[in-house]
């Protein structure tokens, strides 16, 4: 499939995730150009770039775009589709000043096994109890990337995700890096109870008279 190509600095939207893209810069002719041809609704490839193209992104679609009169710069509200790996870049387009090319979805409809449905779903617990928000999710109801959406991700661990092809491969993947950050956080509060308690102990030995 062909689609014409956002390219965006380390930030990366997963399938089912809204962002917003604020001030734009429409100095740029490149961004300037691809929304001024697109309209709301419309699909375009979100690729994520450090210094270079990193070779995959994401179908997104266009939900609002608004020019802001001060400054004349566009704020976007984007929908994140399917993931895909870039077959083919061309830059510029024929007639334009932004890129595009030829994708392949990474669709990955594979059906992942209970083992990894319900520890997928036993990380999403830790992290509710935590939080102590009394939820509890069914075992197989969110794919691997709305499983992602529930958590704040950076950048490369985005990149990570849609570079896998398989549902099976993300849910691995998910899992592990889940299951780390989870321990870390349940570290961080241990820590910090046991920092409590030290301050409190110590504020029961001060005598209030050598004051």
């Amino acid at each position: 499939m062909f689609l014409s190509f956002f390219t965006v600095q380390d930030c990366v939207i997963l399938p089912g995730e809204k962002k917003y893209l604020h001030a734009l810069n429409t100095h740029s002719d490149r961004s300037n150009q691809l929304f001024g041809d697109l309209k709301e609704g419309d699909i375009f490839g979100l690729c994520p770039c450090e210094r270079d193209i990193l070779g995959y992104g994401t179908e997104s679609r266009l939900l609002t775009l608004s020019k802001k009169l001060e400054d004349g710069s566009y704020s976007v509200e984007v929908e994140g589709l399917r993931v895909f790996k870039i077959d083919e870049f061309v830059y510029p387009l024929p007639g334009k000043s932004y890129p595009g090319g030829e994708v392949s979805f990474l669709d990955g409809d594979d059906l992942l096994s209970e083992e990894l449905q319900d520890a997928l779903v036993e990380q999403i617990h830790g992290f509710l109890e935590i939080a102590k928000v009394d939820i509890r999710i069914p075992s197989g109801a969110l794919n691997t990337f709305q499983h992602a959406t529930l958590h704040q991700l950076s950048f490369q661990e985005k990149l990570g995700l849609i570079k896998l092809a398989s549902e099976t491969e993300r849910a691995i993947y998910l899992v592990d890096l889940l299951e780390k950050k989870l321990n870390m956080y349940k570290q961080v509060i241990k820590k910090f109870r046991i920092d409590l308690t030290v301050a409190a102990d110590r504020a029961k030995r001060i005598n209030p008279s050598d004051n």
